[in-house]
């Protein structure tokens, strides 16, 4: 089945409760869902793959789930480049988002935050971020997770509130870097289409900061 994505237009809100919490996993959950990213390439991060000049994270093909097309560009929002700017990098060679032992962060941390996030509000009788879609197609809550909330979100975002007519729709799937197929216009180049991807992403990235001060994260 389709893993849990939280509904787009509550995004913010998510953002907004994780800024509060200085740990890593919080941290690594924010910015995998401000650069649409899958898992393994955020908890692997390192800030001598991040130009914050540039505003670009240069993924290693080792941490790209397809392997074969080389390294991933990601393009920065203003957002991330502050967010990151936040942390404050010691060294370069270290990764963005270690554990207090100093090693990557295990696949489930992201999804433990979710869980801890969602029981600490249902104590206090605040709403649990859940995905609504699913949870009435089963009939029974259906938890959000890193990966539904970082990419799925993201893409229904994209097709949201006349979005699908301001964006190209082959640079939202560069974006998550997904392989473009025009079969009829020959291949595609992923490098391309630079501008239409940036400005996807300074969108997302306002979006996603809108019920957050860049103070908040200090």
């Amino acid at each position: 089945g389709n893993l849990g994505a939280l509904s787009y237009d509550k995004v913010p809100e998510l953002i907004r409760r994780l800024s509060s919490r200085k740990n890593s996993a919080a941290r690594a959950l924010i910015f995998s869902i401000l650069t649409a990213s899958r898992s393994k390439p955020v908890r692997l991060a390192r800030w001598n793959q991040i130009d914050l000049d540039k505003k670009v994270w240069i993924v290693p093909e080792s941490s790209m789930k397809v392997k074969g097309r080389g390294d991933f560009v990601v393009y920065l929002s203003d957002a991330a480049v502050s967010f990151l700017r936040s942390l404050g990098c010691v060294k370069k060679e270290d990764l963005i988002f270690p554990t207090i032992h100093g090693s990557a962060l295990s696949d489930m941390a992201m999804n433990m935050q979710i869980r801890r996030l969602n029981s600490e509000a249902a104590s206090r009788g605040e709403e649990v971020l859940r995905d609504e879609e699913q949870s009435k197609l089963v009939g029974k809550d259906v938890a959000i997770t890193q990966h539904g909330t970082s990419r799925a979100s993201f893409k229904t975002w994209t097709k949201s509130e006349g979005n699908a007519k301001r964006f190209n729709a082959d640079a939202v799937e560069l974006c998550l870097a997904h392989k473009i197929d025009h079969r009829f216009n020959g291949a595609y180049d992923r490098a391309k289409m630079e501008g239409e991807r940036r400005e996807v992403m300074q969108a997302w990235g306002e979006f996603c900061f809108s019920k957050l001060a860049l103070r908040q994260l200090h």
